[in-house]
């Protein structure tokens, strides 16, 4: 079933315009279980930040942002490091998995126009298995209170949309205003804020990313790395794959968080509990 169009109101809202940021977005506002709305300002997505300047350091201070997780590789992290400047009680939560199972076999196909993320359409399932580790810690942050959040990725769309996903189901959102979040990434990126395009080249010989970077667009073009639409050929959003993958091996979300996120039974009231709003 083709995928609902983003409402361009909501993006508006939500999505968080400083100068050096990409796809930063408020999750707030959504319904959730019985009506409730997600809490503004307490849970944010975005794509890498390596090129924040003083007008983004000030806002994560004003926001008082009290955990960061990074869902990158740390060969990402070397290609964009985030050089933390917000508040100094910040924790920070680094994914730790081989960066060869996203990027060491050659995803872009050879075509001209070929997006170098492309290669994500296949990787739900993967994302669902190599996060799990990283999804807790980030899951047990969260229910420990450690908020506001920001989770990112390198553009914040596949790796950070799953994660979105599954927090919104969680608190109890419909999967049609998940979908819908999930696709406002296409119009909120900003791929130069996210990486040095020109300086990946000098890492091309040590850095298994670059390296993939580098060949993307040398095969064709600048237009491997511009921002595609995350739908399949049907018009289905891509991250629905995600979740078909753990439907078909767990059951369910709720099962997938009690096996692989560690979540015991009343972890779910008590996320609802600390971030949807109270009844009216």
């Amino acid at each position: 079933m083709p995928a609902r169009s983003p409402d361009a109101a909501s993006a508006r809202q939500r999505h968080v315009v400083l100068p050096g940021t990409s796809n930063l977005r408020d999750l707030g506002g959504y319904a959730g279980a019985g009506g409730r709305k997600v809490r503004w300002g307490r849970l944010y997505r975005s794509g890498a930040m390596p090129k924040l300047g003083a007008a983004d350091w000030a806002w994560m201070r004003a926001q008082r942002i009290a955990l960061v997780c990074d869902l990158r590789s740390a060969a990402e992290r070397e290609l964009a490091p985030t050089r933390w400047q917000g508040p100094d009680h910040s924790r920070h939560i680094l994914a730790d998995y081989d960066p060869a199972l996203i990027y060491g076999r050659p995803f872009v196909p050879a075509r001209p126009g070929a997006a170098v993320n492309d290669l994500h359409q296949g990787l739900y399932g993967l994302f669902v298995e190599i996060l799990a580790p990283t999804f807790a810690e980030l899951f047990a942050a969260l229910l420990d209170g450690e908020a506001p959040v920001i989770f990112h990725c390198s553009a914040g769309q596949d790796r950070t949309g799953l994660a979105a996903g599954l927090l919104l189901d969680l608190l109890g959102v419909d999967r049609d205003t998940i979908y819908a979040d999930y696709l406002l990434s296409t119009e909120c990126r900003r791929f130069d804020n996210e990486l040095d395009r020109l300086g990946v080249a000098a890492f091309a010989e040590t850095n298994l990313v670059a390296r993939f970077y580098t060949d993307a667009i040398r095969r064709n073009g600048m237009d491997a790395i511009k921002p595609p639409k995350l739908v399949d050929a049907e018009g289905t959003a891509l991250l629905k794959h995600g979740f078909d993958a753990i439907e078909a091996q767990f059951g369910s979300v709720e099962r997938y968080a009690e096996r692989r996120l560690k979540m015991d039974a009343g972890a779910i009231g008590r996320l609802r509990a600390l971030y949807l709003e109270p009844d009216a």
